[in-house]
């Protein structure tokens, strides 16, 4: 069973793919749209796969997935009446630090992925976790909707570089790192934007790098290159997300089209490239020591 969902889902990407290629020749409108379908398409095959993997009625990292949301939503209250509350950058700090402390208490096999859950599911305002088809079943079991009304009375509006809107793009797209890989997420993220180039608020590279920031960091904390307990001590939002001024945003389909032709042309490739080389050199990637006391 399992391997004939995963060729099923291989199968049904890669001819997609071909088809959109072809088609982003021919009518960049009609590839905007089906790259939508294709979006959703391939998050719920995903998510059919990882249901057929389960192998328990419950999502095993349910519990640890609680634990950090609770913390979360504690560590919210006592700032929001705290003499000198924190906001902006300083409160994703503030909260990012409580989730990742919470985290060292669980299981070594579960405390990653579940902090990067977590999060995602505690840290953005909207419902787009908690309503995803087929992936949404952690999220529900972790925050019931008096929980959820509790945690955002008192969230505030924690922020990356005193944008709400990127902190969500940072902590959704290192939640959907974990559920469905880091490729479809930074897919899906692409993806969101062709859709907001379609008279929405337009295709926003910013969104992007925090997209591309969010999905760095959850692979970075899942395979141990970066410690909970490093985390907790001393977790700041310039070490992990960029702070590019020039990026634009806002882009209308046309004029993105126009400028990049698509997402498979060169000039779109390149530019992402420089976001993730951006991404990447930022200090939380560097001056680690590993277990020796050396520097990586």
């Amino acid at each position: 069973m399992k391997k004939a969902v995963k060729f099923h889902m291989i199968e049904k990407d890669l001819e997609l793919r071909n088809k959109l290629r072809l088609l982003s020749d021919v009518d960049s409108h009609a590839t905007v749209r089906i790259l939508v379908v294709w979006s959703i398409s391939a998050w719920l095959i995903a998510g059919a796969a990882a249901a057929a993997r389960a192998e328990r009625p419950s999502h095993p990292l349910a519990a640890g997935v609680r634990v950090i949301v609770s913390a979360v939503r504690e560590a919210a209250a006592e700032n929001d009446v705290a003499a000198e509350r924190l906001c902006g950058d300083r409160l994703t700090e503030f909260l990012v630090r409580r989730a990742a402390a919470a985290a060292k208490n669980l299981s070594e096999e579960d405390a990653a992925k579940a902090f990067l859950l977590g999060l995602g599911a505690a840290i953005d305002g909207s419902t787009v976790l908690r309503a995803a088809p087929l992936m949404n079943e952690v999220f529900l079991a972790a925050e019931n909707e008096d929980e959820r009304r509790q945690r955002l009375a008192v969230l505030g509006a924690p922020t990356l570089h005193g944008r709400r809107d990127l902190a969500q793009h940072f902590v959704v797209s290192a939640a959907l790192a974990i559920l469905i890989g880091p490729e479809a997420a930074e897919t899906m993220g692409t993806m969101k934007e062709m859709r907001d180039s379609q008279g929405g608020s337009g295709f926003s590279f910013f969104d992007l790098a925090a997209d591309m920031a969010g999905i760095a960091f959850a692979n970075h904390v899942r395979e141990k290159k970066l410690s909970l307990e490093s985390l907790a001590e001393s977790f700041t939002v310039a070490d992990f997300m960029p702070k590019i001024g020039n990026l634009p945003e806002g882009i209308p389909s046309e004029a993105f089209l126009k400028r990049y032709g698509s997402i498979w042309d060169d000039r779109f490739i390149q530019h992402r490239s420089e976001i993730r080389r951006q991404v990447l050199s930022l200090p939380g990637y560097h001056s680690r020591c590993d277990e020796t006391g050396s520097p990586e």
